[in-house]
């Protein structure tokens, strides 16, 4: 990619022109002086990204203590990305990275991270949002925030930074998006509605915005989509219903503020997809927008397992010793790779923990490797390798599943003496659609990129699945084990008998008085390749954002919130 330089290398030496770090606070608020960096070479901003610059200065005055670093714009997307630190690499104290259209001066995005806002603390959801929408009603005005819908807040998460003293700053946030309105029905997947992270203090740290070209996308009519109660009579059948356990199922007293309670639940699932396409029916693919295939039920077990464990414990107390276990278990040797660690919390029904993050990445092959351990327990809770290159062999879905059945004999902590094993994945490369541009498809996504399968290990009670007490194996087509995802150690449980259960007919016919099919444009993206037209859905969703199931012995409908200020 052809790149045109805006800044050049004299400009981080002494002898510089205006800098975005010399510019005066009211200079930056009133727009007075234009910020205009000079470099060797005399190339500088457009004024259309001078003007939105000025803007985000005004908003977020402690950008003008960082010193500018890196300044370029790209020949192919016309954008200009400029860093900014204060510090050095590669543990600076605060950073901002920038995206500006260079013609149009449109802002793409920005992430702040600032040295004196770092905290561990969150926002509440409804504070998130409202932040949020200030900071768009302020960017963008009244009259083009019309154009999006509610915002929602299902995201949360944050990043650390430790410095060579030893001192480390977190930063946590929760992240907010704003569904872009079409014929006022709002649009999902491919970014296409702004997106950004607010922290606990009510600042935006992260935004993004890439809006689609709605003159030139051919948009499905509402007018032609099935009836919602034809296509309910389709999809809530006695047979998508399941049952299964969940030892530790959260649930919530009425109002807003309502009490948390924990307890072992024996409850009925309806299995469907997320969206189905609204003129036929049939269940879409999120990725490219295509018809999903369903010849194989994932919600139902693929097959029934023995055991008897092992029960070696899969341990890890520091850097050295996360790496020997990718070294053992999946055959990766990170030596001499790049290597960053991170904290980051684990949600339990119960309580809050803390995970120790690793993260090796090797330039050369794109090679790269994730341990997450357990801080308190030091179990190793998941791992993840990304491998590149062609497969010497190709092992058949049997031959994963005895590779993936090994690991779990060998290392998973059970109560059970038996498991229920459910497929994921075939060995299939995906199909790229029809609108993707192959030749923009980086090398190693396109064709080195091994298939994989996956297996997911249940422990069960009287034939029935608990549902919370399950790991995961993935395989792949040259039969090494490249994920990992393992249930926490605990004692076995107490959970309710499966008697006196409500019929299956009954329990559809109560999710479908409780489900809402809701209109939707979705934008597929493949890999920041954006569709040219959206296709036109319906989500299936409870009446609010949640875990939705019925009771098995009592034929409740329960819905447990995504969205909470109480966690």
């Amino acid at each position: 990619m052809k790149r045109n330089t805006c800044l050049a290398a004299a400009l981080l030496l002494t002898g510089l022109g205006t800098t975005l770090s010399a510019i005066p606070a009211e200079a930056a608020a009133t727009g007075s002086m234009p910020l205009t960096i000079q470099s060797a070479s005399k190339s500088q901003l457009t004024p259309a990204v001078q003007k939105t610059l000025d803007r985000l200065f005004t908003m977020e005055p402690k950008l003008k203590k960082l010193q500018l670093k890196n300044c370029s714009t790209s020949d192919q997307t016309g954008i200009t990305t400029i860093r900014m630190l204060e510090g050095e690499d590669p543990t600076p104290l605060s950073s901002a990275y920038i995206d500006i259209r260079s013609k149009t001066g449109e802002l793409r995005s920005f992430s702040f991270q600032f040295h004196d806002r770092s905290s561990s603390l969150e926002p509440s959801a409804s504070f998130a949002k409202e932040q949020a929408q200030k900071f768009l009603f302020n960017w963008f005005g009244s009259k083009q925030l019309s154009q999006f819908g509610t915002p929602v807040s299902n995201g949360r998460g944050s990043s650390s930074i430790q410095y060579p003293d030893g001192t480390k700053s977190t930063w946590a946030h929760r992240t907010v998006e704003f569904p872009l309105l079409i014929n006022g029905i709002p649009t999902s997947t491919g970014g296409v509605g702004p997106r950004m992270d607010v922290d606990a203090t009510g600042h935006v740290v992260r935004f993004e915005y890439n809006p689609p070209s709605l003159s030139q996308a051919v948009l499905p009519d509402p007018k032609d989509a099935l009836k919602t109660d034809t296509l309910k009579k389709h999809l809530f059948t006695p047979e998508r219903v399941s049952l299964s356990y969940v030892e530790q199922q959260p649930s919530y007293t009425q109002g807003k503020n309502g009490i948390k309670t924990i307890q072992p639940v024996l409850r009925y699932d309806m299995n469907l997809p997320v969206a189905v396409n609204a003129f036929t029916g049939k269940a879409v693919d999120l990725v490219t927008g295509d018809v999903q295939n369903e010849s194989e039920n994932r919600f139902e077990p693929w097959k029934q397992i023995s055991l008897a464990p092992a029960e070696q414990k899969l341990h890890a107390s520091s850097q050295e010793e996360a790496a020997h276990v990718l070294l053992n278990v999946c055959g990766v040797d990170v030596s001499g790779w790049k290597v960053d660690e991170q904290e980051q919390k684990i949600v339990h029904p119960q309580y809050v923990n803390t995970a120790v993050a690793y993260t090796w990445w090797n330039d050369d092959t794109n090679a790269a490797a994730n341990v997450m351990i357990d801080k308190v327990t030091k179990q190793i809770l998941h791992v993840d390798v990304t491998k590149t290159g062609q497969e010497d062999q190709m092992v058949t879905k049997e031959e994963a599943f005895e590779k993936a059945a090994q690991f779990i004999q060998t290392y998973v902590s059970t109560t059970a003496d038996s498991m229920k094993v459910y497929y994921f994945h075939s060995s299939e490369k995906e199909t790229l659609p029809f609108w993707a541009d192959k030749t923009k498809i980086q090398t190693f996504v396109q064709e080195n990129q091994m298939g994989e399968y996956e297996f997911r290990f249940t422990e069960q009670k009287d034939g029935i699945p608990i549902r919370d007490r399950s790991s995961f194996v993935t395989v792949n087509t040259a039969g090494e084990i490249t994920s990992f995802s393992l249930s926490p150690e605990r004692p076995a449980p107490s959970l309710p008998p499966a008697s006196s259960l409500a019929s299956r007919a009954d329990v559809a016919r109560t999710f479908s008085q409780n489900t809402k099919l809701m209109l939707e444009y979705m934008w597929p993206d493949y890999f920041g390749q954006r569709a040219p037209s959206p296709v036109l859905v319906y989500r299936i969703t409870g009446p609010i954002p949640g875990d939705s199931y019925v009771d098995a012995r009592t034929g409740t409908y329960t819905t447990v919130p995504f969205e909470s200020d109480n966690y």
